[in-house]
């Protein structure tokens, strides 16, 4: 709900030429700093992949099963 109201913001600041009025600025910032909040939770619960992102067989057995090939 909060990625789509700050799209929705997004999309009014880009159709206003670039402008907020100070009340969407407000509530632009508010969602932002929420949505920030939700990421940290991500991380701290780690829902996050932190990682390389091409997954390969890294182990002993899978590169010992690539050279017999």
């Amino acid at each position: 709900q909060v990625l789509k109201e700050l799209q929705q913001l997004r999309k009014e600041w880009r159709l206003s030429n670039f402008n907020f009025t100070p009340d969407q600025k407000k509530r632009y910032e508010d969602l932002t700093a929420e949505r920030r909040e939700i990421v940290k939770g991500y991380y701290a619960n780690d829902k996050v992949w932190i990682g390389p992102s091409n997954i390969k067989l890294t182990t002993k057995e899978g590169k010992k099963d690539d050279k017999k090939d």
